[in-house]
């Protein structure tokens, strides 16, 4: 049985603890996330009201906060901003 004990970000890396084949394990790894941004393009890609979203990937963690935080006030920008979550919820 494979599974997740402790999933934290720290200092722009993922810090994982779990279970693999039977196994404990620890990692340390960097995450590149996806935020969303509003585009006239059909994708299949939607907010709550139909609008239309681009995936936006990242390399790291830090570069889609830089991004978040430069961009929030001209535009929305949609996806999870715990980081952590995202990488448990692709799994």
């Amino acid at each position: 049985m494979n599974f997740y004990k402790n999933v934290i970000e720290h200092k722009g890396k993922l810090l994982i603890r779990g279970v693999l084949n039977g196994k404990d394990y620890k990692d340390k790894i960097d995450f590149g996330p996806t935020l969303y941004a509003l585009t006239k393009e059909h994708t299949q890609y939607k907010t709550l009201q139909g609008q239309n979203l681009k995936p936006i990937e990242f390399t790291n963690i830090m570069a889609a906060r830089r991004f978040r935080k430069e961009y929030a006030d001209n535009s929305p920008i949609y996806g999870l901003e715990r980081y952590h979550y995202q990488y448990i919820g692709q799994e």
